[in-house]
């Protein structure tokens, strides 16, 4: 006996749930296509249509997903899923995040920053804080455009650029005030 979809899973469509709403639902097809074998999307919109109190079905194909339509006032979401599962589709639901572990691993970026921070903190310890790294690059770049707009044309950024980074880098550098 040929297997229409509708007692077991097999040849069944896995479609996620995307969307679920008064009224409106959306299921995706499996990202994975192991889990929905050839013609297993049309057979699900096809078995969707002929369920009762649904109102319209439309398919998106370049999205691989499914927009349900029903009446929120005879229907609840869950009563639509429970007969949409009955009529042999097979849904799960939306995978949860998962969350950040408490400590992110080090990398090249965190010791660049750990050296720039003790870098910042010595020259204004040194300096008797008088100076700090948000102060001195964009005086470097200043000085550096300064330098390149005396001197004329050359190999490098021409004096306009530094003089861009200098105002960049002062502005970007300098902390928010709340007034």
């Amino acid at each position: 006996m040929a297997d229409n979809g509708s007692n077991g899973r097999a040849g069944a469509a896995v479609l996620n749930v995307v969307h679920a709403s008064p009224g409106r639902i959306r299921l995706r097809e499996h990202p994975d296509p192991r889990h929905s074998p050839n013609g297993a999307f049309d057979a699900a919109l096809r078995a969707i249509e002929q369920v009762d109190g649904i109102e319209g079905v439309r398919a998106v194909p370049l999205a691989h997903s499914i927009v349900v339509e029903f009446d929120p006032e005879a229907e609840t979401v869950d009563e639509v899923l429970s007969l949409i599962e009955s009529a042999g589709v097979h849904l799960e639901a939306p995978q949860e995040p998962r969350p950040e572990p408490e400590e992110r691993p080090s990398s090249i970026g965190d010791a660049i920053a750990e050296w720039g921070t003790f870098a910042d903190q010595r020259l204004s310890q040194v300096s008797g804080r008088t100076l700090d790294g948000r102060t001195v690059l964009p005086i470097t770049f200043f000085l550096l455009a300064g330098r390149a707009y005396a001197k004329g044309p050359r190999d490098g950024p021409p004096w306009h650029t530094l003089l861009w980074y200098a105002f960049d880098s002062f502005t970007k550098l300098r902390p928010k005030s709340d007034s």
